[in-house]
């Protein structure tokens, strides 16, 4: 009877030493992060320092129909059949700067955007490749720089059945 109870006080002493050395380890970790957290001036792996503020771009968005030119306040929906190009265009306000994005959020449809007549970005069925027809929805970021400021965006979207356009 005496040696069972000597076995488990020497477990339970094992546990305690082993509870005791994993708390231990677990603040020694957290403390060295921290510790680097707070004196490593390394910021190449982190976003850029800055305003992370979101500022709509949904006003003045030039849309060209068979009857004429259009100006659209997103997000909105247009006429359009399955397989149609809905171009939208606008000019970038002078404020971009390096750093910032555009972004666009298509509903199962092709996105292509241009800066300046260049393609900067497409989120496309033949792009992805190995997927259905009906893309996920997904937001399509445009990284700009502030050579882009007063330049012309234009956003192309493939409608699948679908055409809201959405806020930018």
């Amino acid at each position: 009877m005496k040696s069972k109870k000597k076995t488990n006080n020497g477990i339970l002493n094992i546990l305690e030493r082993l509870l005791v050395l994993a708390v231990v380890l677990t603040l020694s970790v957290t403390i060295v992060m921290m510790v680097i957290a707070i004196f490593d001036k390394d910021t190449s792996q982190e976003a850029a320092i800055g305003s992370f503020e979101a500022t709509e771009f949904n006003e003045g968005w030039k849309y060209a129909t068979a009857s004429g030119e259009q100006i659209l306040t997103l997000p909105t929906k247009v006429k359009a059949n399955t397989g149609d190009k809905i171009t939208i265009t606008n000019t970038l306000p002078e404020e971009i700067g390096d750093g910032m994005g555009l972004m666009v959020r298509g509903n199962m449809e092709d996105i292509l955007v241009y800066v300046d007549g260049e393609k900067r970005e497409e989120y496309t069925t033949q792009k992805i490749g190995g997927i259905a027809y009906y893309l996920p929805s997904a937001y399509l970021v445009t990284g700009l720089s502030k050579e882009d400021a007063g330049k012309e965006i234009k956003v192309v979207l493939v409608s699948k059945g679908t055409s809201k356009i959405n806020a930018i």
